[in-house]
């Protein structure tokens, strides 16, 4: 029986926190969240694991929670039962629902002065680890971060990389089964396809992990963080989060399509194609700290749907 969790699906629960973590995710926030989810399951006194609409019900009830809290709440709950279908179980239930919370959180978005510091300051820590145990650890930092950067992806999916995912030739990472259960297929540049080549000729001969640190285990989202925050001290800018280089890709990159000849709309949508998101609300997010003109974007988008359902329209008017 585990110590953290009591219910009928104890076992269950310590495995999913220990799926979560390999990912790459901390996964230490949501914790107490899922030990009030299994005091609502032990509180059922279920005597088989199946949860029914009425038990996924009982267990995100609201109970005078904050819109906030309620909404990671529930998040959490459905996506332990998601997992229970992923690993075999049938008779489990779970349903969507859809939250409206302002993120206050205001990205920092680098210039490219900025980046060519950060980037320049982390190749420096390569050279002088040069023949020492942590040659390897810091060349993969320098990997990571670029990937963050030049690709716009999150954290959990670098390090979920394996080698079978990454396609050298034709410059494309396969990212499995990310946020939301998604997965797409991700460009890479010229320069992104050099450096990552190098890397895996000198340290990937096998199948082993992509990543690892001076211990020969694998690199996770913490040490990254806090190497990344060592790094923004070298260079005297402003603490920033790692998926803060998200936004800065989301940002050069709409800028980059736009100076190319597309259009605010069609940059818009391949963003929010490339990026992975469920909807464009996710993508309007991240433009809103650029300077691209959201009530201009909806408008075209409104037209475009005027002009393909005119037929529909006309034909019922009559």
């Amino acid at each position: 029986m585990s110590k953290k969790f009591n219910s009928i699906f104890a076992d269950d629960l310590e495995n999913f926190v220990s799926f979560k973590k390999s990912l790459g995710l901390k996964y230490e926030k949501e914790q107490p969240r899922l030990i009030r989810l299994d005091k609502l399951l032990d509180s059922l006194e279920l005597k088989e694991k199946k949860i029914t609409k009425d038990t996924f019900e009982y267990i995100t009830k609201r109970s005078g929670m904050k819109e906030a809290n309620y909404a990671r709440q529930f998040a959490v709950t459905r996506d332990f039962c998601k997992y229970l279908i992923t690993i075999g179980y049938k008779d489990i239930y779970w349903e969507d629902r859809e939250f409206h919370i302002q993120n206050n959180h205001t990205p920092v978005i680098y210039s490219d002065e900025e980046i060519r510091m950060i980037f320049s300051a982390i190749d420096d820590h390569i050279v002088k680890s040069l023949g020492t145990n942590g040659y390897r650890l810091w060349y993969g930092m320098a990997i990571i971060i670029r990937l963050l950067w030049s690709c716009g992806l999150r954290i959990s999916e670098v390090l979920s990389l394996k080698k079978q995912d990454i396609n050298l030739d034709q410059s494309y990472l396969r990212i499995w089964k990310s946020k939301g259960n998604r997965s797409r297929i991700v460009v890479m540049s010229e320069s992104m396809t050099v450096c990552l080549r190098e890397y895996l000729e000198m340290f990937c001969s096998d199948d082993s992990a992509l990543f690892l640190n001076t211990k020969g285990r694998e690199i996770d989202a913490d040490s990254v963080r806090d190497y990344y925050h060592k790094i923004q001290k070298e260079c005297y800018l402003s603490l920033s989060r790692l998926h803060d280089l998200r936004h800065c890709f989301a940002s050069k990159a709409i800028r980059q399509m736009i100076d190319k000849g597309y259009s605010e709309y069609a940059s818009s949508v391949y963003l929010y194609k490339y990026m992975g998101h469920s909807n464009f609300s996710e993508t309007e997010y991240y433009l809103h700290f650029t300077d691209i003109d959201m009530e201009r974007i909806r408008k075209i988008a409104d037209q475009f749907s005027q002009e393909i359902y005119k037929g529909v329209i006309n034909n019922e008017e009559k």
